[in-house]
């Protein structure tokens, strides 16, 4: 299969997010995506922050606050007419950048995907009469707002206690409590970009996702055989 055309696609907004301005565009330099299988998504967006010639604004595609901190951001990758998602999220750093006398000024932002909402607050709750596959629907439902789809894959070994039995108590963030619940059973839980922009993200709450079929192997400086032009690996010791 060859690719005749490719790019970016970067929507933006308080809460139903759009595409970006064509200014917006013209001024991005660099899109980056971070993801692991459990743990958060992240995204950095770097653009060229200098003042147009003519523009009214010092720093205009800042003060235009297009992705301003707490905006959801979603990335997509545009293969010809395909246009696949690959990042839902919310900005949560912003820094700007100027790189000496004659230098350009660059304004980069940073964010993570929608489990950045899950983690902000943290909450002493009780779930008298639920299993931990119950609760982990009921906290996802608490984020309907995002448009949040649940895939909540129930353990085999998942009890539903009664009142007088135990009760489950929650001290801490949704995030981290859904991922405690988790990993007693070898669960991850982790947002998945929906195929489609205008679709919702998946948030999901089973075993690490292994089915489909093996992607080909990643072949370095094997001339015409290669396709990698280049890679990194990094090990977190903690």
């Amino acid at each position: 299969m060859s690719v005749r055309s490719s790019g970016v696609v970067v929507y933006a907004g308080e809460s139903s997010p759009s595409p970006v301005p064509p200014e917006f565009v013209d001024a991005l330099d660099r899109v980056v995506v971070r993801q692991a299988h459990d743990r958060a998504a992240t995204f950095q967006l770097v653009v060229n922050a200098d003042r147009p010639v003519g523009a009214a604004a010092e720093l205009p595609v800042i003060s235009a606050g297009t992705v301003k901190p707490g905006t959801r951001v979603k990335i997509g990758i545009r293969l010809d007419a395909t246009l696949c998602g690959v990042l839902d999220g919310i900005v949560s750093f912003q820094e700007l950048t100027y790189a000496g006398k004659g230098g350009a000024l660059t304004y980069s932002v940073i964010g993570e995907d929608l489990s950045l909402a899950m983690r902000l607050e943290e909450k002493a709750t009780e779930w008298p009469g639920r299993s931990s596959a119950q609760i982990a629907r009921e906290i996802i439902a608490n984020y309907s707002r995002y448009g949040l789809s649940a895939k909540v894959v129930d353990p085999q070994q998942d009890v539903t206690p009664t009142v007088d039995q135990w009760i489950p108590q929650q001290n801490a963030t949704d995030l981290a409590y859904l991922r405690a619940l988790g990993r007693s059973f070898g669960h991850i839980f982790a947002i998945r970009p929906a195929a489609s922009l205008d679709a919702s993200s998946v948030a999901y709450w089973g075993p690490p996702a292994r089915e489909g079929t093996p992607l080909p192997v990643l072949t370095v400086a094997a001339g015409p055989a290669g396709n990698v032009r280049s890679i990194e690996f990094g090990y977190d010791a903690a």
